[in-house]
């Protein structure tokens, strides 16, 4: 091979590595917009009446379901199998949380392919210290889907801090 055909070899072998890189960065860019779009986190200073009348609000939307995890007074967690509902899928997690100690109301919305997505092996995890501390509770994004949209979390801890997690 002479010097000329391989300058040009290295140059399309340059192009193509530089084409790959403009391929990957616009896949990581667009699905991290596909993320951010499809997602939704705030956080808002309130009171507690306000707070609590939201989470009631909320809560009313599942009237006589019990939650999908429920958790004791000892913070020990129990998953409690119950029957669809719906022949419909989740197509959204939602979590409201609310925090006495700074009167702040969370609301977190993610798409459920994102949790089918996620690398966890399947296993949902709330980061809630209580939830973390709770024992006995494993709960896989299958789990959920098997039982349908509906609440998966009603909890007040003895601090005050309540959080309310379903699907629709």
């Amino acid at each position: 091979m002479d010097a000329k055909t391989r300058r040009g070899c290295l140059w399309a072998a340059l192009g193509v590595v530089v084409l790959l890189l403009i391929v990957g960065v616009a896949l990581v860019g667009g699905t991290a917009w596909l993320v951010y779009q499809s997602s939704s986190m705030r956080s808002e200073q309130t009171t507690p009446e306000r707070a609590s009348d939201e989470l009631q609000r909320v809560r009313e939307r599942f009237a006589g379901q019990t939650p999908l995890i429920v958790i004791d007074e000892r913070e020990r967690a129990s998953i409690v199998r119950r029957t669809r509902r719906s022949d419909a899928s989740p197509t959204s997690l939602h979590m409201v949380a609310y925090d006495p100690g700074d009167n702040h109301l969370k609301r977190l919305t993610l798409p459920f392919w994102l949790l089918r997505l996620s690398g966890s092996g399947g296993e949902i995890k709330i980061g809630d210290d209580v939830l973390e501390r709770a024992r006995g509770a494993h709960l896989s994004v299958k789990d959920v889907e098997d039982a349908g949209p509906g609440l998966l979390i009603d909890h007040t801890d003895r601090h005050g801090r309540r959080i309310l997690v379903w699907t629709e």
